[in-house]
């Protein structure tokens, strides 16, 4: 009798459900992403236009270790935002916080280069850095929002941490590859503040952006 009670309530609780489809692997579904933002920052590079000393700074061990690692930060920040829309975020455990861990070595290396070189700190106003990085930025932030739509994660705030960063990484190596300032206080103002202020409103209302 019982378990005819249980087969009854389990069938009343499933009558309605529909197969779906299970979500491709994170390293599967990155690739479209990964590979359409690189043309796009290759596209708007091109028309904006390459630094015209980027030839001396291929040279430069600093700039390359730079371009380098922040272009590590965006390939993993894109694979743990793949993995957080997964609810258990495939049993990834500690690996889904490495994008916070880099960033922040990322973070701590620019004030140390900055008080080598000594900081000095520019007057926020749009210049076209701002207009670049907006150019650069828009259709990988896009795609990890597409991206996101079609999981759901449990844990919207750090996910908006994720985004933020990797659309910063993003961002960063696109102007990086442009922009001929290369002094820490110009891209700390122009290259990294806009996305702090974004972090800071989406880990506010990430609950709502992301609530699908």
């Amino acid at each position: 009798m019982a378990h005819e009670n249980l087969d009854s309530l389990i069938g009343s609780l499933a009558q309605d459900l529909k197969p779906v489809k299970p979500l491709p692997h994170p390293l599967v579904r990155i690739i479209p992403l990964v590979l359409f933002s690189l043309l796009y920052i290759s596209a708007i590079i091109t028309y904006v236009g390459f630094r015209v000393d980027l030839g001396l700074k291929l040279q430069d061990s600093i700039y390359l270790f730079e371009i380098g690692f922040v272009s590590l930060v965006a390939l993993n920040a894109v694979l743990v935002s793949a993995l957080l829309g997964v609810p258990d975020a495939r049993g990834a455990g500690w690996f889904v916080f490495s994008p916070l861990v880099m960033a922040g070595a990322f973070v701590l290396w620019s004030v140390g280069r900055g008080l080598l070189e000594g900081f000095y700190m520019p007057h926020f106003h749009w210049d076209a850095c701002l207009t670049e990085i907006v150019a650069m930025s828009v259709i990988p932030a896009l795609g990890l929002g597409v991206m996101t739509y079609y999981s759901n994660t449990t844990r919207p705030r750090l996910l908006a941490v994720v985004h933020t960063i990797t659309v910063a990484a993003i961002g960063y190596v696109g102007l990086r590859l442009t922009c001929p300032v290369d002094t820490v206080g110009h891209t700390a103002v122009h290259h990294l503040i806009p996305f702090m202020i974004l972090g800071t409103v989406l880990g506010f209302t990430a609950r709502r952006v992301y609530k699908w």
